[in-house]
């Protein structure tokens, strides 16, 4: 019998090997193109990062109940309240890139604590952009009892007056921290921050006078005006808020910089295939287009930007800009 020689029988097994290397690579790049075609086959779930009852909470479910019927699978909400959404952030990164676990993100894990907490820093690497779902303005309320009756008579009294005024927050390094220390610097007078556990411990004190100012969300800021206890100053978007068209912004009184807002949009982690992400940006953007989703908007005084996965890309790329340029200005401290 004649002998194979052995630099024969090693290119052999070398063709057989990548044989049955490619047969393999065929069938997984099949099997990963099935399950991008025929995702979902089971539930989502979607991680909100504060409690129950919120307004993140109440815009995440009602767009959570809109996906569904376009899906054709249940979006469950499930609520990871703490650490300004670092948990919330971290329990979605952590999950399998399969489009099956999405976060309501916003402002705290995308844009600030990345600038303000090292820790946080990849989150925005980390967190696949899917589709921006609402931006939330804020309404400047003050306690009754202030000298002042409108934005131009605070503004002359807080310069005339450094290191007198005080105001609230949901929390240090939040938007509503940052808001009002980048007004502070912006008019060059110091105002005195005390930071709370939520908006409205921070409202309420504000209504019982033991604070100055807060930078309210629009429906916070509705009710409390409605208790004759606060007043209201201004709003910090582009245009005059839905809820509030009568105040004045703070853009349009010489505040050029003042644009202060928070907004919420879907993330997964990174890595999740391209084709799911653009069926739940599609599923996504057909639920901001529902009326009763519109509705909830409109009552809340927010408004929806343009959806899709570049667009909330170039979003967040442009608050990260803007927010790390505050930090600096004010000098905040990174942990």
């Amino acid at each position: 019998m004649r002998q194979i020689p052995l630099p024969s029988l090693r290119f052999a097994r070398i063709q057989r090997f990548a044989a049955v290397t490619g047969t393999l690579l065929a069938l997984s790049v099949a099997n990963f193109a099935s399950a991008q075609e025929d995702y979902p086959t089971r539930p989502i779930h979607l991680i909100i990062g504060f409690s129950a009852g919120g307004n993140t909470d109440v815009m995440g479910r009602a767009a959570a109940a809109e996906m569904s019927k376009v899906l054709g699978q249940p979006v469950v909400v499930e609520n990871r309240a703490g650490g300004a959404g670092s948990i919330m952030a971290n329990a979605t990164i952590a999950s399998p890139p399969d489009g099956y676990t999405m976060c309501l993100c916003g402002s705290g894990p995308q844009v600030l604590l990345p600038l303000i907490d090292k820790t946080a820093e990849n989150y925005p690497r980390d967190l696949a952009p899917v589709s921006l779902l609402y931006v939330n303005g804020y309404i400047l309320i003050g306690r009754n009892n202030l000298k002042a009756n409108n934005i131009q008579e605070l503004l002359a009294d807080i310069k005339a007056n450094p290191n007198k005024y005080t105001y609230g927050s949901s929390g240090v390094g939040g938007i509503q921290h940052l808001g009002l220390a980048m007004l502070a610097n912006t008019i060059g007078s110091p105002m005195l921050h005390v930071p709370y556990k939520g908006e409205q411990p921070a409202a309420i004190d504000v209504a019982a006078g033991q604070v100055d100012l807060l930078l309210a969300t629009p429906t916070t800021a509705a009710a409390m005006l409605k208790t004759g206890k606060v007043k209201a100053f201004a709003s910090t978007g582009e245009k005059p808020n839905e809820l509030m068209p009568e105040l004045p912004t703070l853009k349009s009184v010489g505040l050029d910089n003042m644009l202060v807002y928070t907004f919420g949009g879907l993330n997964v982690t990174r890595g999740t295939p391209p084709g799911v992400i653009q069926k739940l940006s599609d599923a996504a953007a057909a639920a901001v287009s529902s009326d009763s989703y519109q509705e909830r908007v409109k009552s809340g005084g927010m408004s929806i930007p343009s959806t899709g996965p570049k667009a909330y890309a170039d979003f967040v790329s442009h608050e990260i800009d803007r927010w790390s340029e505050v930090t600096k200005n004010i000098n905040f401290k990174r942990k």
